[in-house]
């Protein structure tokens, strides 16, 4: 029986109330838990709580008592199993999000002149990666080598299901698909070439693609044009000349009159005209 509507209660039973709730009997608890076994929040009731929540942060007195109270205590396996069983095939809150540039800022901003872990815990996870604190059994060892050397088809699954959110429109580094252009990679060459020859400068894919537009994609040499032909980056003055490797040292031939020039320098600008250095 619940206690009568429009009663107010007592400062007394307050009291028996809040000494009930901060210290449960074993009897008590053992009531509520067989009351609460089965049940589970409605959606508008978990909507509910979670508004409630929205803005409320924990003093860090409050963190050190819950930190304080979980020192010491291990998981049972019965415990683990459960919650194995509850989690398997449901994919976590922030699975496949990517956190926003504001959000990233304002992490950055709150991090700001904090030492979240201490010598001692940074000793602690040094120890741990070098295979000295925690170190797999050597059955553990046994397991996983087998397992990389041939995966499953269930484990093989797994692995590309996770890292499907990392792939393509949907990863963090996407530039719009440059480089399945077949222009990436010849960009990609020469800036390989550059450095390897201690060359100074770069051009992006965008820079070659409108040099190729001001000679009408056309080899100024031969006066073929694409797709007949497919033009090639040339080095004005040659990298092993001490040429750069800046949009301004480069001009397109086709790939036969880019190997007569060699290592001649000269340039043939849009109008055909031919400029000797």
């Amino acid at each position: 029986m619940g206690w009568p509507k429009g009663k107010p209660q007592t400062e007394e039973h307050k009291r028996k109330i809040g000494i009930a709730c901060t210290n449960p009997s074993d009897e008590t608890r053992a009531k509520l838990s067989i009351a609460s076994t089965g049940r589970k929040h409605s959606e508008e009731t978990r909507r509910k709580i979670s508004e409630s929540h929205k803005g409320v942060h924990l003093s860090d007195e409050t963190k050190n008592k819950i930190s304080n109270s979980h020192k010491g205590k291990t998981i049972s396996e019965e415990t683990r199993e459960k919650i194995s069983k509850t989690s398997s095939g449901k994919n976590h809150w922030n699975y496949g999000k990517c956190m926003s540039e504001e959000s990233k800022i304002k992490n950055r901003e709150s991090n700001k002149g904090k030492h979240h872990w201490s010598e001692e815990d940074k000793k602690r996870m040094s120890e741990n990666r070098k295979g000295k604190g925690h170190p797999h059994s050597e059955e553990t060892k046994k397991k996983l080598s087998e397992i990389s050397k041939n995966p499953s088809a269930e484990i093989r699954k797994k692995m590309s299901e996770g890292h499907k959110w990392q792939v393509g429109e949907k990863s963090s580094n996407w530039k719009g698909g440059i480089s399945k252009k077949p222009e990436y990679n010849r960009v990609k060459s020469q800036k390989r070439r550059a450095l390897k020859n201690q060359a100074r400068g770069f051009f992006t894919i965008g820079e070659w693609e409108l040099l190729k537009k001001q000679y009408s994609y056309t080899c100024p040499m031969c006066l073929k044009k694409e797709p007949e032909i497919k033009l090639t980056m040339d080095h004005i003055i040659p990298l092993s000349k001490g040429g750069s490797n800046y949009i301004e040292n480069i001009q397109p031939l086709c790939f036969s009159c880019n190997s007569r020039k060699e290592t001649k320098i000269f340039r043939i600008t849009p109008k055909g005209e031919k400029m000797l250095f």
